[in-house]
């Protein structure tokens, strides 16, 4: 089931790109092969071979127009020979039969020529499509850029390699999040099947309810209490419909519950993020009880092997750390980057606009209220986390370390 998958679409959306790459490079491929094989030589022979053809084949034509000008105009001549006239002793007189006899012929050999002619023409239309295709394939030849091509094709390669591993990474996500969402998801589906039969059942109830009133007689109303009580549990089809419609809204919330962690499952399991920033001092907190740097410590230790990471500190953090310099600071974070800001200089701040990246994420409890129009609010890239009991949770990135406060 794809609903609640964002990955899904994107999958397929990828996929179909993919298969129109492939068939760019399968075009490229074919080009080189053709032109590797191409004999430029032969080519050259074949063009010449098949415009002597179409001369000779326009030779041929053009004689067979003059010669059916010819037996035309003869046929014409005999013509008015050939007519009854006025005079009945020429009807049957040898001149007119002659006449007719000749002019059989001529029309005979007309037909003859004209079939010719259609004949020679359509083996002339024939060969100048050959000599088209010959001569387009020496223009190919000629415009063929090799080097040109030969990067053409190693991007395209090149294109679909990369295409071909994104996508393999992109049905793993998609794989992952399917599994995440699918017990939530099942349980949505059921209520969702519950919710309809409980409506259905107040609809029946309501119908009970508009029975009873207009029954005319108690027999009816004794018909509608015992359908009631059959379908309900009880008689009385005002009470039904209180309790289906108490169950039906309990039913409503958990599927508008579950509805709402559907969606915040996939929110997080959709995102792309290639990096982080984390509000270094906002880590150093367990509330508002100073655990200093273990418990950043462990969470850098557990992303940095997955993500790049930046940890800004505000300038007041050596004095609360206890370390006289920035570079004592930087060496309890081994592996990451550290920046501490100027005094006087806004943390958050810079924290957003590190995070100006699409695919970059802040984890910082800090809600930059002051900041709204910054993308990684605007854009809800902000990731939450908690220190509680020696431990780092981050549910968005599926993080949950244990950190130790004491240094032996």
């Amino acid at each position: 089931m794809e609903r609640f998958n964002p990955l899904r679409a994107q999958l397929e959306a990828h996929e179909n790109t993919l298969g129109e790459l492939r068939v760019t490079q399968a075009a490229l491929a074919a080009d080189m092969a053709w032109y590797d094989e191409c004999d430029p030589a032969k080519l050259t022979a074949q063009l010449a071979a098949e415009q002597e053809s179409v001369a000779a084949y326009d030779v041929q034509l053009e004689e067979i127009k003059t010669t059916l000008r010819d037996v035309g105009r003869r046929a014409k001549e005999l013509m008015p020979a050939t007519r009854m006239g006025w005079n009945p002793a020429y009807w049957m007189s040898s001149e007119r039969s002659a006449a007719k006899s000749g002019l059989a012929k001529r029309v005979a050999e007309i037909r003859r020529l004209q079939a010719e002619r259609d004949r020679v023409s359509g083996e002339r239309e024939i060969a100048a499509q050959r000599l088209s295709d010959v001569e387009a394939a020496v223009a190919r030849y000629a415009g063929f850029n090799r080097p040109s091509a030969v990067g053409a094709l190693s991007q395209a390669e090149a294109e679909v390699s990369s295409h071909s591993a994104s996508i393999e990474d992109l049905r793993m996500r998609a794989d992952a999040l399917d599994e995440e969402l699918d017990a939530p998801r099942t349980q949505f589906v059921a209520i969702g099947e519950e919710v309809e039969e409980l409506t259905r059942d107040l609809g029946r109830a309501e119908r009970l309810l508009r029975e009873l009133k207009h029954a005319d007689n108690s027999y009816e109303r004794a018909m509608v209490h015992q359908e009631c009580e059959r379908r309900f549990g009880t008689g009385s089809p005002a009470a039904a419909i209180g309790r289906l419609q108490k169950e039906l809204a309990a039913k409503e919330r958990t599927s508008e519950k579950l509805e709402r962690r559907l969606h915040d499952i996939a929110r997080r399991g959709s995102r792309e993020i290639r990096s982080l920033v984390i509000d270094g001092s906002n880590l150093c907190y367990e509330g508002d009880k100073l655990v200093g740097l273990f418990a950043l410590r462990e969470l850098c230790a557990r992303l940095q092997d997955e993500y790049e990471l930046t940890v800004i500190f505000d300038a007041s953090i050596r004095a609360r750390l206890g370390l006289p310099s920035d570079d004592r600071l930087r060496e309890q974070l081994s592996g990451v980057t550290v920046h501490v800001t100027a005094p006087g200089t806004s943390a958050d701040e810079t924290i957003l606009d590190l995070a100006d990246d699409p695919m970059t994420f802040v984890v910082s409890n800090d809600r930059f209220v002051d900041f709204p129009e910054k993308g990684a609010v605007r854009d809800r890239r902000v990731i939450r986390h908690e220190i509680v009991g020696g431990r780092v949770l981050v549910r968005d990135l599926k993080v949950d370390v244990e950190f130790s406060n004491r240094t032996s």
